[in-house]
């Protein structure tokens, strides 16, 4: 199981992706892990989203670009 926090970061190419990758082990928690995977353009555009209940304060923006989950739908 993973932790529920998530960072993403688009990164443009596989030096860049080894520069970051160096700089959060300069970093790195002295317990716990942090968890770095690469995925293609094509493989995010692959993704499935499942959720369960509808809450109305989740915002699709574009072909999945950007998601905002929202918090309490009664404040909408």
């Amino acid at each position: 199981m993973l932790q529920y926090s998530v960072y993403t970061k688009v990164i443009s190419n596989d030096t860049n992706m080894h520069q970051n990758i160096s700089r959060v082990e300069r970093i790195l928690p002295k317990y716990g892990n942090v968890i770095a995977f690469k995925i293609t353009e094509k493989q995010y555009q692959d993704m499935l989203y499942l959720r369960g209940e509808k809450n109305k304060a989740d915002i699709i923006i574009g072909n999945k670009e950007l998601v905002i989950f929202g918090g309490d739908d009664k404040l909408i």
